[in-house]
């Protein structure tokens, strides 16, 4: 896994260096990239620098600005290699996962073949002033948001007509799943099989098992 990380970021600095064809597909995050949100409206507009790194072209550190003031709030090192975005993504953004009123700082780690969008995310914490990393969070896909409901979704897709949706809900501080669909080839049938589950008195249990041939 080592050989695998270090060979990949040879070849992107090698393409990297070549420029041309590298910018043709994705963006240049090089240096101070700005970004101001508004986390609530109670608070004023928080100023985001992101840094990328010159050689490698990825973020590498995040560090946040109440309104115009000087001094930082918060400095976020990315302690993880971030994949330069790929060019017409939105690689930062806010959300509001723990639906508490406050956004929620999402960067783009990884984003695959079939549209699957992997975030590191930093919730809030409006008593501390400080967004704090959420590991669970980096182990979802393409999340969507339902406000009104108060639950997000995420998706997951193969190249095979494969999928997994799963929706969430926030409750005690934790990410609850309380429905999955999946969808998966099953070599032995020759077919694809839907299974769709619901959490019930705290489990997940499956409420639906079908076959589909095509």
């Amino acid at each position: 896994m080592k050989l695998t990380i270090i060979t990949y970021i040879l070849l992107l600095l090698n393409q990297i260096n070549g420029q041309d064809n590298y910018l043709d597909y994705h963006q240049d995050v090089r240096g101070e990239n700005i970004f101001y949100f508004s986390v609530n409206h109670r608070l004023p507009a928080f100023k985001f620098i992101l840094i990328g790194d010159s050689s490698y072209n990825n973020i590498i550190e995040i560090i946040i600005y109440k309104n115009s003031d000087s001094k930082p709030l918060q400095n976020i090192s990315i302690e993880e290699f971030i994949e330069p975005p790929i060019k017409g993504t939105e690689y930062f953004t806010t959300c509001d996962f723990n639906f508490d009123g406050y956004k929620d700082i999402m960067l783009l780690k990884f984003c695959g073949a079939t549209g699957n969008r992997i975030y590191q995310a930093w919730l809030f914490n409006p008593s501390k002033m400080q967004f704090e990393f959420n590991k669970f969070l980096e182990t979802i896909y393409s999340p969507e948001f339902d406000y009104d409901k108060k639950i997000f979704t995420t998706i997951g897709k193969s190249g095979y007509g494969e999928y997994s949706y799963s929706t969430y809900k926030y409750v005690k501080e934790e990410f609850i799943i309380i429905n999955e669909k999946n969808r998966y080839w099953d070599e032995k049938k020759r077919c694809f099989i839907e299974e769709i589950y619901k959490r019930k008195n705290g489990e997940m249990k499956i409420e639906s098992h079908r076959e589909i041939k095509e």
